[in-house]
């Protein structure tokens, strides 16, 4: 599996987002929690029936970002190599 890195405002692919979630070991009712949204919401943007906007793409991206970031630096303590997303 492809591991992405968040590099701009461009919000990953729904794919994307939920392989980053899923390699995290996180559940949608997890990062639903986490960002102040409903579940829902989460598989909805994973599926890509709907975009997250305002307040609520804001965390969502922040929320990508962290979980790359734990992700890449769990990588690096295991001597492995990441991929960059560019949007």
């Amino acid at each position: 599996m492809m591991r992405i890195r968040i590099r701009s405002e461009v919000m990953p692919t729904p794919p994307e987002r939920r392989s980053l979630r899923e390699a995290a070991g996180l559940t949608g009712i997890d990062l639903a929690i986490a960002i102040g949204v409903s579940p829902a919401s989460v598989y909805a943007w994973e599926n890509g029936t709907r975009t997250p906007t305002g307040l609520q793409r804001v965390a969502y991206l922040k929320a990508l970002r962290d979980i790359q970031a734990q992700l890449d630096e769990d990588r690096l303590n295991d001597g492995e190599d990441t991929a960059t997303y560019h949007g």
